[in-house]
Formats: structure tokens, C-alpha cells, sequence
């Protein structure tokens, strides 16, 4: 054999090669198969949309039973009330009192507010 005809056959068998896998190679569906085929796709996912629509149960919104107030309202002390006199004021969103000194009353006042706490000298009883 001659220096030449060694690459020659090589590129030759590689050329046949080539070319039966192509020949064997399947044909690309055209653009209109793949149309059809993705329209078909979609009709059969809007059926099965409308059956698990069809099928899904109705929600129903719980009903709670009313809650009866009563036995709370009975515990809850009442508002105490501002003797007359004094006067409600805020500052910073917090309440004082302005309490005048120069009344009779404001004994009898603070005692009907805070009851005399026992001092120290005083015995338990």
C-alpha cells in the first residue's frame, strides 16, 4: 500500500459511518404535528380542570356558639368614681389627679377611694 491511501480509507469509513446514522436517524415532526399535538394536550387539561372542579366539596364556613358574657360581667369590680372636686388630668397618656386640700370633704373622699391601710403601731386583727 502506498503512504496515501491509509488516511484515505480512514476519511472513507468515516464518511460511511456518517452517513448510515444519518440515514437511520428519525425525521423531525413537522411544525403543524407539534401544533396539533399541544392543542390535544391542552383540551385534556381543561377536562380534567372541570372534573376536580366538579368534584371539589363546597366550603362551608364554621358556626361558632355565641359566648354569654354574664358570668364575666359579674366578676369585674366596678369603675371606681372621681370624688367631686377633684379634677383628671394626663400627661403622656398617663392619668393624676388634682385633689384640692382646702375641703372638708377630702377625708371622707380619699377613705371612700383607698381604704386606711393598718400602720405599724396598729394591730392586726
Amino acid at each position: 500500500m502506498k503512504r496515501w491511501s491509509v488516511p484515505l480509507l480512514i476519511v472513507l469509513v468515516v464518511v460511511s459511518l456518517v452517513s448510515n446514522s444519518l440515514w437511520s436517524a428519525p425525521e423531525a415532526e413537522s411544525e403543524q404535528d407539534k401544533v396539533q399535538a399541544l392543542l390535544k394536550r391542552i383540551e385534556q387539561l381543561e377536562q380534567r380542570v372541570e372534573q376536580l372542579e366538579g368534584t371539589r366539596p363546597q366550603t362551608i364556613m364554621p358556626t361558632y356558639p355565641q359566648v354569654q358574657l354574664r358570668d364575666l360581667q359579674q366578676n369585674v369590680t366596678p369603675p371606681a368614681t372621681i370624688p367631686p372636686g377633684w379634677k383628671e388630668q394626663q400627661i403622656n397618656g398617663m392619668k393624676y389627679y388634682i385633689v384640692p386640700l382646702q375641703s372638708s370633704q377630702v377625708e371622707s373622699d380619699i377613705k371612700s377611694v383607698a381604704p386606711r391601710l393598718p400602720r405599724k403601731a396598729d394591730p392586726i386583727r
